[in-house]
């Protein structure tokens, strides 16, 4: 096993073979967490007194909710969430300009661990426009361990939302969806969007990115969907993972049948399973890890009364974008597919249909 290099290292480790029912590793007696907290309820409630140190409900019950919220007022170095095995619905609807997290997604702005105990740790999003966390700059080197994470539905970042570093350990990330809106077109990170991502022992499944529909009038093309499973933006490091089933899929292009727009491009699927944002920068170091299943999917070009719009292209199927490095040990890519779109229908002139590039990688 790769060396504990430090603190937190130690810290997630500790929590993960616990939450495995293996002898826990020691930790240093001179280090302890500022903040320990260990959620007793399922429900989604708030914290009552933010900053007080106990992270109660006004039931007098932690929830995990309140657990965050405590954590974030006390607003120590760094801080401790052990959640039982259980199924945590987030149902208190909320916007993205929300921070706190009151509202909607849990909101991390110190480093945390938040660690799952037992096999079914589930915490999944259920209001349908909320996903499920956001980690704030404030909390880069925080750490998720044995959780299920799932349902989240954003623009950017559908289970989770990284703005710094952030490492899972035996996590699935699953069934979170991104597409593309009025505050951008492209739909990026269906599972997890993250600056710098670490991955070890962990499921990435059935997500899916969407780019928003093109619109002619404002001579909008089809957004594009990246990275269906991941998007990552500096640096990626993945061990002993699988990336599975994920869909990074173009938005239609705007159709015209007033002669005087003009119908637009579908948006390109780029990057089903992981999709490096920046190009020609970033990094990516993959391990012992599976690559399979992902798709994708160009987005049909627009119908039009005089022409069509082409249809939008499709590039790697399994891993996409152009990092600056990029390496990959025992690392299996199977059945990952590009699937080019239809051009749309003109009455004068046919759209192009979208090109593929590399089922595996590009």
């Amino acid at each position: 096993p790769r060396a504990l290099a430090n603190f937190f290292d130690q810290l997630v480790f500790q929590a993960t073979t616990a939450a495995l029912g293996a002898e826990p590793f020691m930790l240093d007696p001179l280090i302890s967490t500022p903040a320990f907290f260990t959620v007793n309820t399922t429900l989604d409630t708030i914290d009552a007194n933010p900053g007080d140190g106990v992270a109660e409900d006004a039931a007098g019950q932690t929830s995990l909710r309140a657990a965050i919220m405590e954590l974030n007022a006390l607003g120590h170095d760094y801080g401790t969430i052990i959640i039982p095995e259980g199924i945590y619905d987030l149902d208190i609807p909320g916007s993205d300009d929300e921070n706190l997290a009151a509202t909607g997604d849990l909101d991390l702005r110190v480093v945390m661990l938040i660690s799952g105990q037992g096999q079914q740790v589930t915490i999944q999003q259920t209001t349908g426009a909320n996903r499920v966390f956001e980690m704030l700059g404030t909390a880069s080197n925080t750490a998720l361990s044995n959780l299920i994470i799932r349902g989240g539905r954003a623009n950017r970042g559908g289970g989770i939302y990284a703005a710094g570093h952030l490492s899972l350990t035996l996590c699935r990330v699953i069934e979170n969806e991104v597409e593309g809106d009025d505050l951008g077109p492209h739909g990026e990170g269906g599972g997890i969007w993250a600056d710098s991502l670490s991955l070890d022992y962990c499921l990435v499944e059935k997500n899916r990115a969407t780019g928003r529909d093109g619109d002619a009038e404002f001579f909008d093309n089809g957004g594009d969907g990246r990275g269906g499973g991941v998007a990552v933006t500096s640096s990626l490091t993945v061990f002993n993972s699988r990336i599975s089933e994920n869909q990074a899929v173009g938005g239609r292009g705007g159709a015209e049948f007033d002669s005087v727009a003009t119908a637009t491009p579908g948006g390109k699927g780029l990057g089903g399973g992981i999709y490096y944002t920046g190009e020609y920068s970033g990094s990516g170091y993959l391990e012992s890890s599976t690559i399979d299943g992902n798709e994708a999917v160009g987005g049909d070009g627009g119908d039009g009364d005089i022409s069509a719009g082409n249809g939008g292209e499709a590039r790697g199927g399994g891993l996409g974008g152009t990092p600056a490095y990029q390496q990959l040990v025992n690392v299996t890519l199977a059945g990952n597919r590009v699937i080019g779109a239809s051009g749309g229908v003109g009455t004068n002139v046919e759209g192009d249909a979208g090109s593929v590039r590399g089922p595996g990688a590009t």
